[in-house]
């Protein structure tokens, strides 16, 4: 018997993904400015395939995450950790107007808005200094634009 796949959605522009802020001195510092950190969207050694954000929810995708239901979906094996991240926001056009693709990768049905930035992952942050130079740069780049969208700040 044929099982049909779902269609691969469309990530639209004006979509805002977010990132788990860890409340780590190298992931938020509300003193500084920008206060996110890099350490906040290095690749991790799972991000083989691109950094991992996911959409939030809104009237186009009921079905998502909001900020709430992200931060409690953390699996950071610390309970302080876990209670204490924040999330952060970018929009999709500004994260595409930077160079970078955004994928969608529904990886669990539990975040079926979860995405990822290719161009951002742990083979090419670990590679030469060429394409890690690179990386921070775009990560500079997602960390302003995210500094200017924290939803939840991370209890530092």
């Amino acid at each position: 018997m044929h099982v049909e796949e779902a269609p691969i959605r469309e990530v639209l522009d004006d979509e805002l993904l977010m990132r788990r802020l860890l409340p780590r001195r190298e992931h938020f510092r509300k003193q500084r400015s920008p206060p996110i950190q890099e350490r906040a969207f290095w690749p991790g050694p799972r991000d083989v395939d691109g950094l991992s954000l996911s959409s939030r929810r809104s009237d186009c995708n009921p079905g998502f995450r909001d900020e709430d239901m992200f931060k409690s979906a953390c699996t950071h094996p610390d309970e302080k950790m876990r209670s204490g991240c924040g999330v952060a926001a970018i929009l999709v056009e500004t994260a595409r107007a930077i160079g970078l693709d955004v994928k969608p990768d529904p990886i669990l049905p539990e975040d079926p808005g979860h995405v990822l930035l290719p161009q951002i992952n742990i083979r090419d942050f670990d590679g030469s200094i060429e394409s890690r130079r690179r990386i921070l740069e775009w990560i500079g780049q997602l960390i302003d634009a995210a500094s200017l969208r924290i939803l939840i700040a991370p209890a530092t």
